[in-house]
């Protein structure tokens, strides 16, 4: 009989379902909402505690700490972190999407119960400026909470200053660079006779905090703004093309690196150089189709982050060339060129 009555011991044991998240999920929003409007706050902490145990700290759950949290005055703002922002940004994502169609009927139950309950808040208790700030994020009267929070700062205090060592946090540390480049090549001395040149580029590279490091590539166009005369298997040759660029890496060193400011000193080194071909000539008597120098190039950056990757800057700098053109007009002189930045970083992993 023992044996007997062992064995249908383990089989029960062995069959015996036990409840799921989504069974733990679905019987909370029914028994909580239920205790809530008898003002059963102990007994809403056990099933949180069991909520909890079954599934995790998942968003709901959290979500609903918070409210009980402030419902009971132990709302702390000393424990606001960025997980609090994301669960709130989150929560204000998802509650505008609840009416889709196939958006789960257990979530879009849950979003019901707080937005009552953080409405039920609002409309019965007196509550600070971050307890107000939660629940109208919970009650929808916040689309946007980290515009919110950005638009007043002063009255969100400690919600802005996680936003802002996020916003630190993701410009810091070693980053992507990727940007594009439009300005104008001015040049000086006898190099003047080709004029001034708009000029597009790309940049990629990476940087920290204090330093970047990018290759650069710059094409210029437009004609010359006067003829030029070459020498070539002697024969001369008067020319007006231009299509120019540079090729080079940058280095720059930031001197002031604030939340959405760079400002720095940069240097670089590559070819600068421009095509003299024209259908007009036969190209095998011409080579070298180009004029070309070693470029050392010195000057300033400045950056202004529009959010935390995405940036717009200006560079100046003074290009030190040497253009050689060998029995042909002089092109002696240097060149100055200016360029508006749009760009991004991206935080390595």
């Amino acid at each position: 009989m023992m044996n007997v009555a062992k064995a249908q011991s383990i089989q029960e044991r062995m069959t015996q379902t036990h409840a799921t998240c989504k069974d733990v999920f679905l019987n909370a929003l029914e028994i909580m909402p239920e205790l809530y409007r008898h003002k059963f706050f102990d007994s809403l902490h056990y099933a949180l505690l069991i909520w909890r145990t079954s599934c995790g700290n998942i968003p709901e759950v959290e979500c609903t700490a918070l409210l009980l949290s402030i419902e009971e005055s132990t709302f702390n703002d000393k424990r606001i972190d960025s997980a609090t922002i994301d669960r709130l940004v989150n929560y204000s994502r998802a509650f505008t999407h609840r009416n889709i169609a196939n958006f789960p009927e257990g979530e879009k139950a849950f979003y019901a119960f707080a937005s009552t309950w953080a409405r039920l808040l609002l409309k019965e208790k007196s509550l600070d400026n971050n307890e107000k700030f939660v629940c109208q994020v919970f009650a929808s009267e916040i689309g946007d909470p980290v515009k919110e929070i950005n638009k007043d700062p002063m009255k969100y205090s400690s919600f802005a200053k996680i936003l802002q060592e996020i916003e630190m946090a993701q410009r810091s540390g070693l980053r992507t660079n990727c940007a594009f480049l439009a300005g104008i090549w001015i040049p000086m001395g006898d190099l003047t006779l080709l004029g001034n040149h708009p000029s597009l580029g790309f940049q990629f590279g990476a940087r920290d905090n204090s330093n970047q490091l990018d290759l650069t590539l710059q094409f210029r166009f437009s004609k010359s703004a006067n003829n030029y005369t070459i020498k070539r298997n002697n024969s001369f040759y008067d020319l007006g093309n231009y299509f120019g660029g540079y090729i080079g890496l940058d280095y720059t060193h930031y001197l002031v690196n604030k939340l959405n400011f760079d400002l720095g000193v940069l240097g670089g080194v590559g070819y600068d150089g421009f095509d003299i071909t024209s259908s007009d000539y036969n190209y095998d008597d011409m080579k070298p189709l180009s004029i070309g120098s070693f470029n050392a190039n010195g000057g300033f950056k400045l950056n202004y982050y529009l959010n935390t990757s995405f940036y717009i800057g200006l560079q100046a700098r003074y290009n030190f060339i040497n253009y050689v053109n060998h029995g042909g007009t002089s092109m002696n002189g240097d060149a100055f060129s200016v360029d508006l930045i749009i760009g991004g970083n991206k935080k390595s992993r």
